[in-house]
């Protein structure tokens, strides 16, 4: 368990971002400085509770509600406006309340002037409340929801969650939308930038003929295909990256069979990743010469080895090279 010490403090002067604060004695005064009233609450070293604004009634009602006035409050800081939603995600079960919705009508333009790294930090931790759905259309409604992500998906990210969606925030922000440059505008980490490309449609997966050989095409994702298809894929494609996409696509779908596609990711999460098993030394040590051929080489044989559904070992693709350069290693 964690605790965080503090004294008691009041506000002097606010500008929207930070405060200019002054010690004080009072812990009403200290109550009356914070954001919501489920915030707000005091317990002593005898256990009593001291709750100045109908705090434990508001957690009683599954109510997020602000201290006070809800327009000062969001102008001493516009961050309240998404912590106000990201604690309604997480503890209200009942329509938001109208006072704070009216409140973050009128004040909602203030979040232009937060650094996106806020809007990022209140948003991913919004995005894993149970109560998610209810919660983002309520910041639709009230023009809240478009303006830090562009063209949501709420749709779309109901129906992965019916299916069984994990809690991870990063997933469920690229099923809410596929804006390409989402990861830029909300100024996320290079890892999260890098799992929201690997499952955006901007991002193709590879597809593969019977060869081996890749199409210009974009390839899929589907309950229905075989081991060597799948395998095919991960030779190419990070492991993670398909699991993600795959809860987009079935996401996508009009009734998909919940049991199949979880049978699919079960399947990608367990099965090895394929790693071609020879290098351009290999095709070295038969005699060809370093080069533009060495490339050409180890391509056909990767074709070989992929139409193959990558199950080849390292002596299959050496007796494969063998067939092909019938010639004498260097002695």
């Amino acid at each position: 368990m964690c605790f965080e010490i503090t004294t008691l403090r009041r506000d002097v002067t606010t500008d929207g971002r930070h405060a200019e604060v002054a010690w004080t004695t009072d812990w009403r005064e200290d109550a009356a400085r914070r954001d919501f009233t489920i915030n707000a609450l005091f317990c002593d070293k005898d256990g009593v509770i001291h709750d100045f604004f109908e705090g434990q009634r508001d957690i009683a009602a599954s109510r997020v509600r602000f201290v006070g006035d809800a327009v000062q409050r969001i102008e001493e800081d516009a961050l309240r406006i998404l912590r106000f939603f990201r604690f309604d995600a997480r503890f209200g079960t009942v329509q938001p309340n109208d006072e704070a919705l009216a409140a973050i009508r009128e004040r909602v333009g203030l979040i232009s002037g937060l650094s996106a790294e806020r809007i990022a930090s209140e948003l991913l931790r919004l995005l894993v409340g149970p109560n998610l759905i209810r919660t983002l259309m309520a910041m639709q409604q009230i023009g809240l929801l478009e303006r830090i992500v562009p063209e949501p998906r709420i749709d779309r990210l109901a129906n992965a969650l019916s299916n069984g969606a994990p809690e991870e925030a990063v997933l469920r922000l690229g099923l809410l939308s596929d804006a390409p440059d989402l990861s830029r505008s909300l100024r996320l980490s290079i890892k999260q930038g890098q799992r929201l490309a690997r499952f955006n449609p901007s991002t193709p997966l590879i597809a593969f003929d019977e060869q081996g050989a890749e199409f210009s095409k974009s390839g899929h994702l589907s309950p229905d295909l075989d081991g060597d298809a799948l395998r095919r894929l991960l030779s190419c494609h990070d492991q993670a990256g398909l699991i993600d996409r795959s809860w987009r696509v079935q996401a996508e779908l009009f009734e998909p069979d919940r049991e199949n596609w979880d049978d699919l990711r079960k399947r990608l999460a367990t099965m090895a990743v394929p790693v071609f098993p020879l290098a351009g030394r290999d095709i070295v040590a038969l005699g060809v010469p370093a080069g533009k051929e060495i490339g050409k080489v180890i391509g056909d044989l990767t074709r070989w080895w992929r139409a193959k559904g990558c199950r080849p070992d390292r002596q299959a693709c050496l007796a494969e090279l063998n067939n092909r350069l019938p010639l004498s290693p260097r002695g």
